[in-house]
């Protein structure tokens, strides 16, 4: 599962970055869809725990930010 976007100032935080939550609900969204790809028809499921490290901020104007999600079976 892929979700992409181009941050606009509609996300930017009042320090004029991209606002953590924009890219956190990316993330959990590629992840979910990912995870859902593995449930029967009808299924449904919810995020109980995200935990998301910063290492660098995405600025204004970076262009765009794309998260990949991918599920398997362990079993």
């Amino acid at each position: 599962a892929v979700f992409e976007g181009n941050p606009g100032a509609h996300v930017l935080n009042p320090m004029g970055i991209v606002h953590g939550g924009y890219t956190v609900a990316i993330l959990d969204s590629a992840c979910g869809i990912a995870f859902l790809t593995t449930l029967a028809q009808g299924q449904r499921f919810a995020t109980l725990e995200l935990k998301t490290a910063f290492h660098r901020a995405i600025e204004p104007g970076s262009g765009p930010v794309r998260a990949q999600g991918s599920a398997y079976r362990a079993f």
